[in-house]
């Protein structure tokens, strides 16, 4: 696993490691009015940002199931080092939205932590 200092992770580290890790795009998936649906419909939203990045290349739907309407998502290695930087970004805007969380969550899976 490789170690970073908080907020540390370059958005190379992110891509090389979805590239090597998942090839064909990082799963997501979440309960629509979960925390960290409402965290990534809100950072997808935002279009063209200040780093002149968006995520674009990227496959999100609603998908209704038996155990509850979820949000699934197939993010290209690309587009998910822009959603790592824009959840960071949101946690430091709105830190009861639990956006650091789910960062953390999705570098771990890509063997990436920080500290």
């Amino acid at each position: 696993m490789k170690t970073n200092s908080y907020g540390e992770t370059t958005s190379e580290e992110i891509i090389e490691a979805a590239q090597r890790l998942c090839p064909e795009g990082y799963h997501f998936s979440a309960l629509i009015n979960s925390q960290d649906a409402v965290a990534i419909r809100h950072i997808a939203g935002i279009g063209i940002d200040s780093h002149l990045q968006a995520i674009t290349n990227s496959k999100m739907e609603v998908k209704f199931q038996d155990y509850g309407t979820r949000l699934v998502c197939l993010f290209s290695p690309e587009d998910l080092a822009v959603v790592c930087r824009r959840l960071q970004e949101l946690e430091e805007q709105l830190p009861d939205m639990g956006a650091g969380d789910l960062r953390q969550s999705i570098l771990q899976t890509l063997d990436i932590e920080e500290i």
